[in-house]
């Protein structure tokens, strides 16, 4: 079965300024929890595998906080986008519901 969702594709400047916005300590202490919770699934099947492949504590921090920062990412820029569409939607019903009362007082 084809997978018909889409990931979000933002411009280089859109994830500089919102990277702007995160600190190594967000990734560190926050960002797992926030990315434990959004992508349950794909966090407790990545675990075992860096912990295999990164042996130094070190490494495995390092690899633990950009998995993480790109997990985040995904999520942040996943909800700019469902925020756009809900307010298209919004924007479009207010607009139809201004067209019909329009249209109730011409009749």
């Amino acid at each position: 079965m084809k997978n018909k969702t889409t990931l979000p594709d933002p411009t280089a400047a859109a994830v500089a300024l919102w990277l702007k916005t995160i600190d190594q300590g967000h990734i560190h202490n926050q960002g797992w929890v926030e990315i434990n919770k959004r992508f349950h699934g794909i966090t407790r099947g990545i675990r075992p595998l860096l912990h295999e492949q990164y042996t130094d504590p070190k490494e495995q921090e390092a690899a633990f906080d950009g998995f993480t920062l790109a997990l985040m990412a995904i999520g942040h820029f996943e909800d700019i986008r469902a925020l756009n569409t809900l307010f298209q939607t919004i924007d479009t019903d207010e607009k139809q519901g201004a067209k019909t009362k329009s249209d109730q007082n011409i009749a």
